[in-house]
């Protein structure tokens, strides 16, 4: 007789060789989609299907991501903190609500005028796109 109290319905966990876990642990860092991880482990030569990977998988993508994206704010602040003007301005746009008010300070006692809309576009892929 089989102990169904020890027994978990379903097939069992998945586990991958430790090569493998390290390559999903990489792409995971590198902000890379579940698709492009899937990819990637088909091209080492571990087959695991994409609804698989994210199930068995998800919480280390996530934890991956988000000590990647904790690294990286990391060096924001001390590449601002290293006298990087661009870098200050953007964290303080970011972090701390700050704004340029140029607009305002010009624009403020003006008559009402219609907006100008500036086209800008970039060349993408030899394509030009306006946005």
């Amino acid at each position: 007789m089989i102990d169904n109290a020890k027994r978990r319905p379903g097939r069992p966990r998945i586990t991958l060789p430790r090569e493998a876990q390290a390559l999903l642990e990489t792409l995971a860092s590198y902000h890379c989609s579940a698709e492009e991880i899937h990819a990637g482990l088909e091209a080492a030569g571990y087959s695991i299907g994409l609804r698989t990977l994210w199930r068995s998988f998800g919480t280390l993508i996530k934890r991956q991501r988000d000590a990647a994206k904790a690294s990286l704010r990391r060096a924001q602040w001390q590449t601002a903190l290293d006298g990087n003007v661009t870098m200050l301005i953007w964290l303080g746009k970011q972090e701390l609500g700050q704004r340029d008010r140029e607009r305002e300070k010009y624009w403020a006692d003006a008559p009402q005028q219609e907006e100008e809309r500036v086209v800008q576009y970039t060349v993408l892929f030899g394509k030009r796109i306006e946005f």
